[in-house]
């Protein structure tokens, strides 16, 4: 039987695909047109998605309601996040302020008198339940999140609220009898009264009651300034520093930070420089690069996300974690952009305090570098990270009653302030790579500290 007899016919042969300009090909064997790719964006504004039009989604707001003067609104907290970890971060954001509402409620029911017009004031202000009592608070429970590789201190404690370690206690800030203290009397210049004897040797001698006859007020005599270090009555150590500093560059100088201050302070801050510094040279001499060693260690730059996001703090280097920690020890919060800024300063200090050089001592702002009484007079380690330069002298002309009384301290972080008026999401550059989280170029010069 045939095919013609059975009903069949053969297939005819497929078409040419059309070209570009709509057109048929002449001949059948011709490439066929490419069609163009579309640039897809990983997250739509809202308003795009429900009118279904094409989204560049730029930040803060898209080419498309920006025209339009529309209110752009992502459902992504910030660029290259997923939906699922925008939504991450809100939930961890919620739980935090639950909790905080939840210790608020707690120390009103349960709390002294005391403590809850304590709670009704950082209520009207708007600070998180912190720092109130040992009885409602858990800071001094020892913590499992200690930075273990920071400092060698024992006392490291954490919040209840926040994976944060705090490196230090505030209740220590409040002028009590200290044992260190005892020992912080200093005072090498004052002339001996029994005997009426200068430190030149220079002889005083009285008539009546306050009337001096014979003054002269050269203590070094002849000798140079160089040589006149060494009879100022300081310990050697001290005098051999500040011979040194006399033939050093500016950059160089570091503050004179002697005096005992509050114990865990003085182990947080110069444990971790100590820390720092011993790890690097360790790392250099053992034939590792140098720029890889500093960056384990320092980082290239300032993770700001190390002081909310618990994943971040831990894969980060050492010193953006030892700052998360500084800053919420003094601030008690850690997602708003003044603890971001915050951590940002005490990085780029400590930095150039860990590795000195021209360019670490640049990139700190001109009105955070040391002042001259810092380089040359003792202070507690606390004082070089006081924002301020002109409260900083105050403090370091008084050294027996600010820097033993440190509450001010504990009020001026919960009432610092900066003057960024931008979305908080649009001062963040985070890294594809890694997802660490850093301050644009605009935020860290566009931010101003006020009370």
């Amino acid at each position: 039987m045939s095919n013609t007899s059975s009903g069949w016919k053969p297939l005819r042969p497929l078409a040419p695909a059309p070209t570009l300009d709509g057109g048929r090909p002449s001949d059948p064997d011709a490439p066929r047109g490419i069609v163009p790719q579309r640039n897809l964006v990983k997250n739509a504004c809202k308003i795009c998605q429900s009118k279904k039009t094409k989204c560049d989604g730029k930040r803060p707001r898209c080419s498309r309601c920006t025209s339009r003067s529309l209110e752009c609104v992502y459902d992504a907290l910030y660029e290259g996040m997923t939906k699922q970890q925008s939504a991450d971060y809100e939930i961890s954001r919620l739980t935090d302020a639950l909790a905080n509402t939840n210790q608020m409620i707690h120390v009103l029911q349960h709390g002294t008198p005391e403590e809850a017009r304590a709670m009704l004031a950082l209520i009207r202000q708007d600070a998180p339940a912190t720092g109130l009592s040992s009885r409602t608070t858990s800071y001094d429970s020892p913590s499992s999140n200690t930075i273990s590789e920071a400092s060698s201190t024992e006392s490291v404690t954490t919040s209840v609220h926040s994976f944060a370690p705090l490196l230090f206690n505030r209740d220590e800030w409040r002028g009590q009898a200290n044992s260190n203290h005892d020992q912080a009397d200093l005072n090498y210049a004052l002339v001996s009264r029994s005997t009426g004897d200068n430190l030149d040797g220079t002889h005083y001698a009285y008539g009546h009651e306050n009337e001096l006859v014979k003054q002269q007020s050269s203590n070094f005599g002849n000798l140079p300034f160089s040589s006149g270090i060494y009879a100022n009555h300081y310990p050697p150590d001290i005098q051999q520093q500040q011979h040194a500093n006399l033939y050093k560059p500016l950059w160089a100088i570091q503050p004179l930070t002697t005096l005992p201050g509050t114990s865990s302070v003085k182990e947080s801050v110069a444990s971790t420089i100590r820390h720092a510094t011993s790890l690097i040279r360790a790392g250099i001499q053992a034939g590792q690069p140098a720029d890889q060693v500093l960056n384990q260690v320092i980082g290239k730059r300032c993770n700001v996300a190390a002081i909310f996001d618990r994943d971040q703090y831990n894969r980060t280097s050492l010193l953006s974690k030892w700052a998360a920690g500084f800053v919420f020890s003094i601030q008690h919060k850690n997602r708003d952009f003044v603890s971001f800024a915050s951590m940002h300063l005490v990085w780029t200090l400590a930095r150039w305090m860990i590795d000195p050089s021209p360019a670490t001592y640049e990139a700190i702002p001109e009105w955070l570098r040391p002042t001259q009484l810092q380089l040359w007079t003792e202070h507690v380690e606390m004082l070089d990270f006081v924002l301020w330069p002109t409260l900083r002298d105050t403090i370091a002309h008084n050294p027996h009653t600010l820097q033993r009384d440190w509450r001010w301290l504990a009020h001026m972080g919960q009432e610092i302030e900066c003057d960024w008026y931008f979305p908080t999401d649009v001062a963040f550059e985070i890294d594809p790579v890694s997802g660490e989280m850093y301050l644009t170029e605009d935020a860290k010069v566009g931010h101003y500290y006020g009370p």
